[in-house]
């Protein structure tokens, strides 16, 4: 890939600025269309946005971006040990901290546009000063007069081809992530903070002791309440767990062991019963690194808001 020739960005990009409606007009907020500002950087594309406009937001901003759009942060602390390159995967607008990138008379691809910008982002990075506050900022014409290497065609399409499928790859399995993530603490909240298991079991007692003597031949209490909490645990029906394998239902079995079958009253509210209560101080202890020390105890990083990973 040694074809093509050196020019400067501003021969190759225009960089359009944009801006934020009023926020003392509500009118102008919580619609359906997407405004992008340093906070929804975080991730490759950009398919939602924390703000959002509603038809008479979008009349009072400047600009209004495609799909496939590349995004550039030219102000913020974020500037300081990065510069976030992002694309739409919708139409959107954006405030005046963010510049969209766009070909300059159809000179080079506008899915090329990001991955110009990424594999010159250390040398875009040298170009960022502070404006004070530990504000970074990229000066657009100092940006536009980096001079940068554009591949021949050829080149620049098997570079778009190659990398968009990975970023394709890369996005899907970050969306994956979320969902499981998203899963895992819909499970948590059900077991440890809702106690659903253990609401199912003292339903299943009840419904048991319902029964009349007739409705009772044939039927174990224990197994009632067993698989209750079984159906709490996965989500399932009765009925759909008899459609599982052994292993599975095994599996979930062990799981309803765990839960008792009455709550009791504490300084919290209603727990399990023989579950207690316990502060984390008593249950952990921190090793620390770097700028927090060594001697931080975990009523520190509660009390104090000091961020945990």
């Amino acid at each position: 890939m040694s074809e093509g020739e050196y020019k400067l960005l501003g021969e190759v990009v225009t960089l359009l600025s944009g801006n934020t409606p009023s926020k003392g007009n509500k009118d102008y907020w919580g619609g359906s269309h997407l405004w992008a500002s340093a906070k929804d950087m975080k991730t490759f594309f950009i398919s939602s946005t924390g703000d959002s406009l509603t038809d008479e937001g979008v009349k009072d901003t400047s600009k209004i971006i495609d799909v496939g759009t590349t995004l550039l942060l030219t102000r913020g602390m974020t500037l300081v040990n990065d510069v976030p390159v992002c694309v739409t995967k919708k139409k959107a607008s954006f405030n005046q901290d963010l510049k969209a990138v766009v070909p300059k008379d159809n000179k080079i691809e506008s899915d090329f546009v990001p991955y110009l910008f990424l594999g010159n982002k250390r040398r875009i990075h040298s170009l960022v000063d502070l404006a004070g506050h530990g504000t970074g900022r990229l000066a657009t014409d100092t940006l536009l007069n980096l001079e940068v290497f554009i591949p021949i065609e050829s080149d620049r399409k098997y570079i778009i081809s190659l990398f968009n499928s990975l970023d394709e790859k890369i996005e899907l399995n970050r969306q994956t992530n979320q969902t499981l993530e998203q899963i895992a603490q819909t499970i948590f909240k059900s077991w440890f903070v809702d106690f659903e298991p253990v609401k199912a079991k003292i339903e299943a007692k009840q419904a048991f002791s319902s029964l009349s003597l007739r409705e009772r031949a044939g039927v174990r209490e224990q197994d009632m309440i067993e698989l209750a909490a079984m159906a709490a645990i996965s989500g399932k029906t009765e009925e759909q767990l008899k459609g599982l394998n052994d292993a599975a239902l095994q599996q979930l079995k062990t799981s309803a062991v765990l839960f008792p079958d009455a709550l009791v009253e504490s300084e919290l509210g209603e727990i399990p019963e023989g579950w207690s209560i316990r502060s984390m101080e008593e249950l952990s202890s921190i090793v620390a690194m770097g700028p927090f020390g060594s001697n931080i105890k975990v009523s520190t990083f509660v009390n104090k808001g000091i961020p945990v990973c």
